[in-house]
């Protein structure tokens, strides 16, 4: 069953698909989870139904990739979000997205900043892996976005909506990062008031670069900068902190 999950039980967890359209450089995920597979959206509106039935009030959009779901059955991610803000239009509740890759972000941009703006407060949290500051390093990566673009959409979002949480994924270390790459990285962190920046260092486990590799006392030192930012920057901020509690207790 699609809604059953490991995490914590208070939430109502709607998996929206498997597998992906991308072909990130390195990606083990991909090799485990194949390509992309969207559940009909009758089936997830049905389940988003029942967890509003049984008194759920907070529902978590989930898969590999939500912002590619519906490509194998031309229709979008933001086809299913307008179908979620119908069904629920007369309830009390709150949607979080998680894992929606930032290439959607800019693709999808002008609808979801309307999605946004439409649904208000119930839509409390998104969380978007954006993985580098460094367009040298993000293409490298093969993510198909520039930070530019990025750091574009989210100020625009956030500048209509500046109770939306936003939080993100960093891998620092990728092979060939350089310093000025990681520089950008951190001015990213900087730009942008993420709740919860989520950093990890590479780990090559594919053995499938074996050029221009970083050193792990190297990746550490640059991963406990951004770290170090980050909890400044939500120590200070009441609206972050909410906002990180609330992913921790996505994850309890």
């Amino acid at each position: 069953n699609p809604r059953i999950s490991i995490y914590n039980k208070n939430y109502f967890y709607l998996r929206i698909s498997s597998g992906c359209v991308g072909n990130c450089t390195c990606c083990p995920i991909k090799l485990g989870t194949g390509n992309l597979i969207s559940r009909p959206i009758n089936t997830i509106i049905s389940e988003f139904k029942e967890g509003l039935r049984t008194g759920h009030k907070v529902f978590v959009i989930t898969a590999d990739d939500t912002g590619c779901y519906g490509i194998d059955k031309e229709l979008t991610i933001i086809d299913l979000l307008n179908s979620i803000l119908v069904e629920g239009s007369s309830h009390n509740y709150k949607l979080v997205v998680i894992n929606y890759n930032a290439r959607w972000l800019v693709k999808y941009y002008a609808q979801l900043k309307m999605f946004v703006k439409i649904m208000g407060n119930k839509l409390f949290y998104l969380h978007i892996p954006i993985q580098s500051g460094s367009n040298t390093i993000l293409k490298n990566m093969n993510r198909h976005y520039s930070i530019e673009d990025i750091v574009r959409c989210l100020k625009g979002l956030i500048n209509d909506s500046p109770k939306l949480a936003i939080a993100t994924d960093v891998l620092v270390g990728f092979p060939g990062e350089l310093q000025e790459d990681h520089e950008a990285t951190l001015h990213l962190i900087k730009q942008i008031n993420f709740c919860f920046v989520d950093v990890y260092g590479y780990e090559d486990r594919l053995n499938l670069i074996t050029d221009n590799g970083v050193e792990q006392s190297l990746i550490q030192k640059r991963r406990h900068e951004i770290l170090n930012i980050q909890k400044k920057r939500v120590s200070g901020n009441v609206f972050l902190k909410k906002g990180l509690e609330l992913l921790q207790e996505v994850f309890a």
